[in-house]
């Protein structure tokens, strides 16, 4: 039978970018360096979110913040 308690839950942070942080990658530039994974820019105005696939980092486009 498999042990469930030996996972952990993933802790998915969620973030909201405004069009002056364009173009956008992943990890953000305030990030700590040791918690760095290598930069992957994502395209949030396309579908107005994104998921980085290397931390599951949650992206949303926020589009009502500069107009």
């Amino acid at each position: 039978m498999l042990d469930t308690n030996k996972f952990k839950k993933q802790h998915v942070v969620f973030y909201k970018v405004t069009k002056d942080d364009l173009p956008f990658h992943c990890p953000p530039k305030e990030t700590e360096n040791w918690n760095l994974h290598p930069k992957v820019f994502l395209d949030l105005e396309k579908k107005g979110h994104a998921t980085c696939p290397y931390c599951s980092a949650y992206y949303t486009f926020d589009t009502q913040e500069n107009k």
